[in-house]
């Protein structure tokens, strides 16, 4: 309820320690803690941190199969919750780094196409990359130089924020980048090669990690610069993955709310199953009195 009048917070507090104080039926003991209780509680709403447990959520899936907007809905849903959240995306060979090795390595790579429609220029360009890393030396350099770069920006932008005590949902993760490289390459063996091994040991483990699946149709009508062939063998690898790692495959092929409800509950459900911290402890307000 709005008031008509703005209540200075130092006023609305001596009113409340003044009800407190009155109060026949709470005992000196029961006053003191009230008090207490309630003073860190709106220190703790007017402070810039947060007594929260660290989470990573993950979500994976083939291009169009709704990873940016169920990862928006999720943090919104924490943000209203009142949880820190750290929102992050990345893809395995598109940085700068990645960047810079593709613009020397592109002399190598044989061109054209370039008036062809978007579907056919698609085809073209994950032609030329499956021909590049047809190359020994080219494919494990690749493969290499992508897990250190995940790395580094995992560590930065998934790792620390975590230290912090953020809940981070990653649009695309580790499995996204090593699922892309086996299609690419052709080979499952890059799931389980050193690279994949070193990546998987030394990136944060998802709480929960999602593979939302699609029919390949269906994301192609939702990404048309894609095309239908290579979906589908990422579609492939992904339900290959899934059982490999054990992600949580859910169904987006329905309306939107049938997916990302559940995966909301489930999402807090678990972050506040059992939650404890110590300053969380302290600023708890009496579940009697609420």
């Amino acid at each position: 309820m709005r008031l008509p009048l703005h209540v200075p917070f130092g006023l609305s507090k001596a009113f409340y320690y003044r009800k407190v104080r009155r109060d026949t039926r709470l005992s000196a003991g029961q006053k003191a803690t009230d008090a207490l209780r309630h003073t860190l509680a709106g220190l703790k709403r007017r402070l810039p941190f947060r007594s929260q447990r660290p989470m990573l959520v993950t979500f994976s899936g083939i291009d169009g199969s709704g990873k940016s907007a169920h990862a928006r809905a999720l943090a919104r849903a924490l943000e209203t919750c009142e949880v820190s959240v750290r929102s992050v995306w990345s893809r395995g060979g598109s940085s700068r780094l990645t960047d810079a090795a593709i613009a020397l390595a592109r002399p190598l790579v044989a061109r054209g196409g370039s008036a062809a429609p978007a579907e056919s220029q698609r085809a073209l360009s994950v032609a030329r990359k499956r021909a590049w890393l047809q190359r020994p030396l080219v494919r494990a350099g690749w493969v290499w130089l992508v897990t250190l770069d995940l790395l580094g920006r995992y560590w930065l932008r998934v790792a620390w924020p975590l230290l912090r005590g953020r809940v981070v949902i990653s649009d695309r993760y580790v499995y996204d980048a090593l699922v892309e490289l086996a299609v690419l390459t052709g080979s499952d063996r890059v799931l389980d090669g050193l690279a994949a091994r070193t990546l998987r040991a030394l990136t944060p483990r998802p709480r929960r990690a999602y593979l939302l699946e699609v029919t390949p149709a269906q994301a192609l009508a939702r990404k048309p610069d894609e095309t239908l062939e290579y979906l589908s063998e990422q579609a492939d690898a992904y339900r290959r993955a899934a059982e490999r790692w054990g992600l949580e495959r859910v169904g987006t092929t329905a309306d939107f709310g049938s997916a990302s409800d559940p995966i909301v509950h489930q999402v807090l459900s678990d972050y506040y199953r059992n939650w404890r911290t110590l300053i969380g402890a302290l600023f708890m307000t009496n579940p009697a009195r609420r």
